[in-house]
């Protein structure tokens, strides 16, 4: 059972360190964040299994990165082998995230502290997509996975099994029909990011943290318990 908090958000921001008080820090908050339209964004959820969570969620206090587009697999790999300290924000198209054996490997990135994915456009053709497994609901099948699933044609061919996976970061489709959201990052990202400077980055932090109780027994006496009426011991 999850408890997802009623909404997320996404920040751009140019990182520059300040040292500011009173009106000031309010003059300085507009000037180098930007909160990405809520409207435009939709956040990967915790959820839970029999045995153990799957799903996506934030930090409790948000999860952010230094922001990197990739615009191909072999920019992912660049970006994702790199022997940096510094976290990173992952940007890229819908076509990269379907990429199940690339995904697999920016998940086990220690760098990748999130992803922000760009929703294909109505008229770009995608290949075939299913966050479920080759065999759904195999394991609750009478006759087992063996015999459920060793049949040709597969029963989903598209299946990633997305949605049985446990990733160690936040990930959120962003939809973008006009690109007015993916030209602002990549403004930002050439401007601060490519050939910096000085210290100033473009970042990009992802704030949709989201809490799971550890069992179905939890959270049925958590539920029980939060039932009962208050009461006040008097003296």
């Amino acid at each position: 059972m999850k408890k997802p908090f009623v909404s997320g958000k996404i920040v751009l921001c140019c990182f520059v360190l300040l040292l500011v008080t009173g009106i000031e820090s309010t003059w300085f908050d507009g000037a180098i964040y930007n909160y990405l339209p809520a409207a435009s964004i939709s956040f990967c959820s915790r959820k839970l299994n029999i045995s153990s969570q799957v799903g996506c969620s934030s930090k409790l206090t948000g999860s952010a990165g230094i922001l990197w587009m990739a615009n191909n697999s072999d920019d992912v790999t660049h970006i994702i082998s790199e022997t940096t300290s510094r976290d990173v924000m992952l940007v890229l198209d819908f076509h990269l995230f379907i990429n199940v054996s690339l995904m697999r490997s920016v998940r086990l990135s220690p760098i990748v502290t999130g992803l922000l994915v760009f929703s294909p456009l109505p008229d770009f053709d995608t290949p075939p997509f299913s966050e479920s497994s080759g065999c759904p609901n195999s394991e609750s099948s009478f006759y087992g996975p063996q015999h459920e699933c060793n049949v040709t044609p597969m029963w989903n061919p598209a299946g990633s099994e997305y949605s049985s996976i446990d990733w160690p970061f936040p990930v959120a489709l962003v939809q973008d029909p006009n690109d007015v959201i993916k030209n602002d990052l990549l403004k930002c990202f050439s401007h601060y990011n490519i050939q910096p400077k000085d210290d100033t980055r473009c970042t990009v932090e992802i704030n949709n943290p989201m809490a799971a109780v550890r069992s179905t027994t939890v959270c049925n006496r958590r539920q029980y318990l939060m039932s009962l009426q208050p009461f006040k011991v008097g003296t």
